[in-house]
């Protein structure tokens, strides 16, 4: 099975038809529905931003942001992934050894150094820092 992830960016462009990462994040959504063995994990550190960004009246505000929080919660082919108190202080040091990343990219970081996932799905140009990273901005 084939393990991957997505930034906040591309989730926002998926969901939101205004914004300008939406043709990436529409094809990475079809790929996705379209992958038979797959599983996309989801930090909730992710989806805080998805749906701050989405609260946001030009982007839909609450009703769009709840339907966005019950497909991330209830979709077959998603699981949301809770930091405990041990991998919250692997995130501050990733955080504070590269000194580029959010506390979110560096939980995605952390992911990859466990070896917990196999594609980062990104628009974010900070990640090419860690070569050890797989990242496309969409699925060819």
């Amino acid at each position: 099975m084939k393990t991957v992830i997505a930034d906040a960016s591309i989730w926002i462009g998926a969901l939101v038809k205004k914004d300008k990462w939406h043709e990436n994040g529409k094809k990475f959504l079809k790929w996705v529905d379209n992958e038979a063995n797959i599983r996309v994990i989801i930090p909730i550190g992710i989806i805080y931003e998805v749906i701050a960004g989405i609260l946001n009246k030009s982007y839909g505000g609450f009703e769009k942001a709840n339907k966005v929080l019950k497909l991330f919660m209830n979709h077959k082919k998603f699981e949301v992934y809770y930091n405990t108190e041990n991998s919250f202080q692997e995130v501050i040091d990733i955080f504070r050894q590269y000194k580029i990343f959010s506390l979110v990219d560096a939980t995605i970081v952390i992911f990859y150094e466990n070896k917990k996932f196999d594609l980062l799905f990104t628009t974010d140009k900070d990640f090419d820092s860690c070569s050890f990273i797989n990242k496309l901005e969409y699925p060819v």
